[in-house]
């Protein structure tokens, strides 16, 4: 398709120029995704399309690279293709079921920190802002 970033940038940014909600809409999408494909090709495939919105929307690409790779890993931990899990149950001779129970304090922990670091930026540009300003 061609144009299709600075398309899907126009688009989006019509239905709401607020950026909170694009990192919403960005999260769900991400996670979503995790469930079925690999952190890596997740990332390669889906982070240029939206790049033009996001950089539109005056979100930090720092703190977007942080918000992808947490949503990387709560990716690889979410059956069916939740890789670190079935590497846990092979190793340990146990269960994904068994395991995908124990691992839900530390999802939602997970979920809890990735809503705090989506909403609140300055948590993962504290340290950047600190060296380059």
């Amino acid at each position: 398709m061609k144009q299709g970033p600075q398309t899907l940038a126009k688009f989006v940014s019509g239905i709401t120029p607020n950026k909170y909600l694009i990192l919403i809409m960005l999260n769900l999408i991400f996670l979503v995704m995790g469930c079925f494909i690999d952190a890596a090709p997740t990332i390669l495939l889906v982070v240029p399309l939206p790049l033009p919105l996001l950089t539109s929307a005056g979100i930090d690409l720092i703190h977007l690279g942080i918000i992808l790779c947490l949503n990387a890993v709560i990716g690889m931990l979410i059956p069916p293709v939740g890789v670190c899990l079935y590497a846990v149950a092979a190793i340990s001779n146990l269960s994904i079921e068994y395991l995908a129970w124990k691992i839900l304090p530390f999802m939602l922990r997970l979920v809890v920190a990735l809503a705090l670091i989506t909403f609140i930026p300055q948590i993962s540009l504290f340290l950047p802002n600190l060296i380059f300003k």
